[in-house]
């Protein structure tokens, strides 16, 4: 709770959108100003500028352009032939996006994975995105929006299971209401021969590697894995890989 306190406030002593040093990375909207505008572009944006790539889709066709991915809507942006800015839209269509060197795999119900590396049996794909976390505001019931959970000083926490951004995806272009707080959250992922998702959790790597638990459990208590850190989930999927078949 005490460390909650220091955070929040740090957050209302400073005038300007900031963000802060720490994991996930942390940045705030004050009322009146637009996303768009203030907020920075390494927050907003997978990439510094539009990059050339190519979108594949589900029926074998392609199509070249600039692209670039969209923290905020968790989404692909491409520039039109008449340079506007725009969301690759018929997401149904959409099977990947390469940009650069880098590959993002598109599920129509999930959004797109970038795929990190890929091993014998499992790929690791990571997801970034801008989530909603905290609303401040003298009158949090707006607009038909009501924060769930308790209120510290003004500033709603929201409840951790449900995603609000949603339904905030106005501020993007628009002036927002209240002071609000992204948080930019990387979430890992291994994904089978068959394109299948899973949680890079070590309940995920038991279950694929089940032959092997034993040994798994070895190399765990031998190293400190966190599975939220993109090394470590590549040093034990790189061990992983030498044990065997699935």
């Amino acid at each position: 709770m005490f460390k909650l306190l220091i955070l929040l406030s740090i957050l209302c002593s400073t005038g300007n959108l900031h963000s802060l040093a720490q994991s996930p990375q942390l940045y705030e909207l004050k009322a009146g100003q637009i996303f768009k505008q203030a907020m920075p572009l390494h927050a907003r944006y997978g990439y510094e500028s539009f990059q050339a790539g190519e979108v594949s889709f589900i029926d074998g066709k392609s199509a070249k352009g600039r692209f670039n991915y969209n923290y905020f809507y968790a989404a692909m942006e491409f520039i039109s032939t008449n340079g506007d800015t725009l969301l690759l839209t018929n997401a149904y269509r959409i099977q990947k996006v390469a940009i650069g060197e880098d590959l993002y795999l598109h599920y129509y119900t999930q959004g797109y994975f970038q795929q990190l590396a890929e091993f014998a049996h499992l790929k690791l794909a990571r997801k970034r995105q801008l989530l909603l976390k905290k609303i401040k505001s003298k009158n949090p019931v707006r607009n038909g929006y009501e924060p769930r959970g308790p209120s510290i000083s003004g500033v709603s926490l929201l409840d951790p299971a449900v995603d609000y951004s949603i339904s905030y995806s106005r501020v993007y272009e628009n002036p927002c209401q209240e002071d609000l707080l992204f948080a930019k959250e990387t979430s890992f992922y291994l994904i089978d021969k068959n394109q299948r998702l899973y949680p890079a959790t070590k309940t995920t790597f038991l279950k694929f590697y089940s032959k092997n638990k034993k040994d798994i459990h070895q190399y765990l208590q031998a190293n400190s894995i966190n599975f939220k850190k993109e090394e470590d989930l590549l040093n034990l999927l790189s061990y992983c890989s030498q044990l065997g078949t699935l």
